[in-house]
């Protein structure tokens, strides 16, 4: 019966949130409307007065509404498009808010074309200042590749890239012949950062005008001309509208693209040239994209949310509350350790470099797992690691394989590379059948352009440890040079009988094995830094290429190696911390309450009230434990302390349920 009315709770929570989900959509401000309030402001805008802008394909769409706004700053304005009605309106428009423009109709495709629209603006207007190349077209959409005709890949081809470089030569011909600075704006997409199916022709045709821009400000130099490519995000257009209404009504109408083109046609030449803006980075940070290569503006800093109590923003201080959110080591670093810290902190060793092979610990690391010293690299713990094989191994848009949810850190770390993060469900089985990695899938997913598979053992979140027969069977199906790499963090805590043995089928394969540790969680060293991965020599040593020279210090080594070596407080460790989770695991099963059978200092619990409520409880008392659910809400992350902390935590969890 208890069960039941759980089940009944749960069901109305669900239905009562995403309810308040709804609510929240018509109470809160449009993220358009926030968008456009919050446009950033082109300072020198002004300086676009008696320019003379020529903006092809401007008869429509952005290249319409870029033409209307330049015009109203005072830009004289030479207008494209190849329909004479539509350059029309757009001329008519002009003319009515005071502005002065030409129009010509003409395919700017075709060399007459591109002739005909700079030849008309030095014979209106005596000059150009600047050349936006807007004209384009979709070319074959939705379609793979190899199945569009060739006639098709030839007329995007022309559109996007060759009427360009029609317009670009014969604009740089004449500021080169008068001696007159100017710029070339080249139209670009997001869908060269993007991973998307079904547009190769368009796709490549826009990648390959990027490349035009670059190897044309090669040629350029210092001539005081400029060319700059500007990547427009997706926005409300006529074509949009025409393709899909639904979705060109959830985008941002073309008008938020202006300050974004004004920036390109007037920032100094050393901002743009040869350089791709980005529109929508320009939008999150206007001076960011300005300075820094892209895709970097839009990185954010990897950080945790500053931590609050009872409202108020207060110092992570582990004297003041319990803190259990982050899985760092609740018995504390090895009493080895310490005393090797006190010993190694002399002059010398704060004065000078530290050893930068690391032999001391890879000697250590290479007695401790038997493979050779140049198997192990070391690193500033595992983040740092993982950031280099994304880094290295991974170019944007190219894909990894990973379990689902796994590890925020990993998802992050893509996404800031902007890679493609394949994730195969993880199956968290109810019944009897214990929960596994889902390894068939994980096969299954595995394309062309997987660059490496990404596994955690034991799993995080759910705790669960691969095992060694399984995996080298799956080991033995992934294809030769394909990288395997096996997060280990918490693999000391394990106990599993048969939990994969990663330095030994490091050594027995010939597929390309990477085990990741870390000195952070079981040894208690979470501020020191100091991590490794180990895989066979060749392996490593590329790994290496792109580490850091002192990336982790001489400090730090010491205390690893003791760390290491101290196999009395490795096993006092290992054996408190099975112990209680144990007992925890008893204890939750007489609560009733659902639990998954992890390996590690935490476990998923089910959540018997909204997680705000819980946490909110969980505070009130001085406790900190991971502000996350999982599996659509289905689940908390319970830590495993001490005895007296699983206790405190317990009797929380149990004044729910009264």
């Amino acid at each position: 019966m208890k069960a039941y009315v759980r089940r009944l709770r749960r069901l109305s929570a669900k239905v009562t949130q995403r309810g308040r989900r709804v609510l929240n959509v018509l109470q809160k401000p449009n993220e358009v409307d926030l968008l456009m309030a919050r446009l950033p402001k082109v300072g020198n805008a002004t300086q676009l007065s008696e320019m003379v802008v020529v903006i092809t394909g401007s008869s429509k769409g952005i290249g319409r509404v870029i033409a209307l706004a330049f015009a109203a700053k005072g830009a004289r304005i030479v207008v494209n498009g190849r329909d004479q009605s539509s350059l029309d309106r757009v001329l008519q428009e002009i003319s009515a808010q005071g502005g002065r423009a030409v129009g010509v109709c003409a395919d700017v495709g075709t060399e007459g074309g591109a002739h005909a629209v700079l030849d008309a603006a030095v014979q209106a207007f005596g000059q150009v200042d600047v050349l936006i190349n807007n004209a384009g077209v979709p070319g074959p959409w939705g379609v793979k590749g190899w199945e569009a005709g060739i006639d098709e890949f030839e007329k995007t081809i022309r559109a996007n890239l060759v009427g360009p470089f029609a317009c670009a030569k014969y604009a740089i011909d004449w500021m080169v012949r008068n001696g007159h600075p100017g710029r070339v704006v080249n139209v670009s997409s997001i869908a060269t950062e993007g991973n998307h199916a079904g547009i190769l022709a368009y796709g490549t045709s826009k990648a390959a005008l990027e490349a035009l821009t670059r190897y044309l400000a090669i040629d350029l130099g210092n001539s005081g001309i400029t060319v700059v490519t500007i990547s427009p995000h997706s926005v409300a257009t006529e074509a949009k509208a025409a393709r899909r209404w639904d979705e060109a009504e959830l985008l941002p109408p073309a008008e938020c693209l202006i300050p974004a083109f004004e920036h390109v046609a007037l920032a100094p030449a050393h901002m743009v040239h040869g350089r791709i803006i980005s529109t929508q980075r320009f939008l999150e940070n206007a001076y960011a994209e300005s300075v820094l290569a892209s895709p970097i503006s839009s990185a954010r800093r990897i950080a945790y949310e500053p931590m609050r109590h009872r409202g108020k923003v207060v110092d992570r201080d582990p004297t003041a509350f319990t803190l259990m959110d982050r899985a760092e080591n609740r018995y504390g670093p090895s009493p080895k350790a310490k005393a090797a810290l006190a010993q190694a902190l002399t002059p010398a060793a704060l004065t000078y470099y530290p050893d930068q092979d690391y032999t001391k610990l890879k000697r250590a690391l290479a007695a401790e797992h038997g493979l050779a010293e140049e198997s192990f690299v070391i690193g500033n713990g595992s983040w740092e690691l993982i950031a280099r094989l994304v880094q290295e191994f991974v170019k944007p848009g190219e894909e990894v394989v990973s379990n689902n949810p796994g590890w925020f850190g990993f998802n992050l770390l893509c996404n800031r590379r902007n890679v493609a993060l394949k994730r195969v469900p993880f199956r968290l089985v109810p019944g009897n059948e214990l929960p596994h990695h889902n390894l068939e899938g994980i096969l299954n997913a595995i394309g062309p352009r997987t660059r490496f598979i990404y596994l955690i053992s034991p799993s995080n979140p759910e705790g669960i440890a691969l095992k060694h027969e399984e995996f080298a069977s799956f080991l033995a199906k992934v294809p030769q040079d394909l990288p395997v790499i096996v997060d280990e963090a918490y693999a000391e805590y394990a106990d599993e009988p048969d939990m994969l043995n990663t330095p030994a089928l490091v050594a027995a394969t010939d597929r390309t094995l990477v085990g990741l540790r870390t000195f952070s969680k079981f040894y208690g060293l979470a501020g020191m830094r100091i991590g490794y991965a180990f895989a066979k020599p060749a392996f490593a040593e590329m790994l290496q290429r792109h580490g850091q020279i002192f990336n982790v210090s001489g400090l730090s080594e010491e205390a690893a190696v003791a760390s290491l070596t101290d196999m009395d407080h490795r096993a006092a460790v290992h054996g408190q911390a099975t112990q209680e989770r144990q007992r925890l695991f008893g204890a939750l099963a007489d609560l009733g309450l659902r639990h998954v059978p992890s390996q590690t200092p935490y476990v998923l619990v089910e959540r018997i009230a909204p997680l705000p409520k819980l946490i909110e409880r969980f505070e009130d008392a001085g406790i900190y434990i991971p502000n996350f659910e999982f599996y659509d809400g289905e689940f908390i992350m319970l830590p495993i302390g001490t005895t007296a902390e699983n206790d405190r935590n317990l009797g929380i969890l149990k004044s729910f349920l009264s």
